[in-house]
């Protein structure tokens, strides 16, 4: 959950065999007994977008719990504050070449020390876009990627995250419209 009452959160559930990754995007905003909003629901893999209620309590620099809900369905949620969050993301520290599968192919992307990011798809995909710091100082950047597959530009906004030793890159973005979601972790 980011200042400005956004929640961003990648969701994976089992049933059987099957497991089922989604990526939810939410607005939230202080409520007498917490924070509450709304939001989609995003299965990644597919075309399902629903729409979804989240509540959430916050201990500050502890936790962070609550639900979401949407479907027909109420999932909780509890996580824990890592410090990390709260050291400034340094746009130097993101350059390097990435990699990824996604999809049907291997995405190769390039980030400069300015936060700028070519790349291509093992599909014939062209990437380019920003990386940029928030104006919070927290250890969380915005992302916006332009891909350009047969002639087709998608636009893509959101935040990402290195990991601890800065050898992966976690990035959850949203299609304009919100009518689809990614994410996608690289590694270096």
């Amino acid at each position: 959950m980011l200042p400005d009452g956004q929640l961003w959160s990648v969701i994976s559930s089992t049933s059987g065999a099957t497991t089922t990754t989604r990526l939810v995007k939410a607005s939230l905003a202080a409520q007498a007994a917490g924070f509450g909003g709304s939001g989609k629901s995003y299965t990644l893999g597919s075309t399902t977008v629903d729409n979804v209620s989240a509540a959430a309590t916050v201990v500050e620099k502890s936790s962070l719990s609550g639900t979401i809900s949407g479907n027909g369905q109420t999932e909780p949620f509890a996580l824990v504050y890592q410090a990390r969050y709260d050291t400034p993301a340094v746009l130097a520290e993101f350059a390097g070449n990435w990699s990824a599968t996604l999809g049907p192919g291997v995405v190769n992307w390039t980030l400069g020390s300015t936060g700028a990011l070519t790349g291509s798809r093992t599909t014939g995909c062209t990437y380019t876009g920003q990386i940029s710091l928030r104006t919070e100082s927290k250890a969380v950047v915005n992302v916006v990627i332009a891909e350009t597959c047969a002639g087709s530009v998608t636009q893509l906004t959101g935040v990402g995250a290195l990991n601890s030793n800065k050898t992966q890159l976690g990035l959850v973005m949203t299609t304009a419209g919100e009518g689809s979601g990614v994410a996608v972790n690289l590694t270096r």
